[in-house]
């Protein structure tokens, strides 16, 4: 009885609000892992800590069930240095170019950042040798005679 009562229940639940608790869970979640693997910020407490926040209040916003505000996500995205939602726009910029394989979650954003500017570079090297392999060539042609001594004639 009581399960048909419940699924009676959750048949009615209106999409938008089945949507908004699948989205502060999935909120929740992340943090929660992000904590996991946090160097320092790997606890509740040590959130609030960072936060100026009450643990309690903490709990409450990582129960999946609190009204978080964007001002809050926004707040422990900046004390973990990292982000908790992203948009598919900011996605796609930060991690265009990068297959599967190079893409780690969690990563701080400088880290992310800094992998960027390296992967872009490493880009550039490739092109540039793959576009113009002669005039390569002849950059490490002068550069070497550039920097051994000169013959001396006597």
């Amino acid at each position: 009885m009581g399960s048909k009562l419940f699924a009676e229940m959750l048949a009615n639940v209106k999409p938008e609000n089945r949507n908004y608790v699948e989205k502060n869970i999935a909120i929740a979640f992340q943090v929660r892992e992000i904590l996991e693997r946090h160097p320092t910020i790997n606890s509740q407490k040590a959130l609030a800590d960072a936060l100026g926040k009450e643990p309690s209040e903490i709990s409450k916003w990582l129960s999946g069930l609190h009204n978080l505000s964007l001002e809050s996500i926004t707040k422990m995205e900046t004390v973990l240095g990292q982000d908790i939602i992203l948009t598919v726009e900011e996605a796609e910029k930060r991690y265009a170019g990068f297959s599967i394989m190079e893409y780690q979650p969690f990563q701080t954003i400088e880290h992310i950042q800094q992998d960027r500017a390296d992967h872009e570079a490493a880009l550039n090297k490739k092109k540039a040798i793959h576009l113009s392999p002669l005039s390569v060539i002849k950059q490490k042609q002068v550069l070497r005679t550039e920097t051994e001594e000169p013959e001396l004639a006597y």
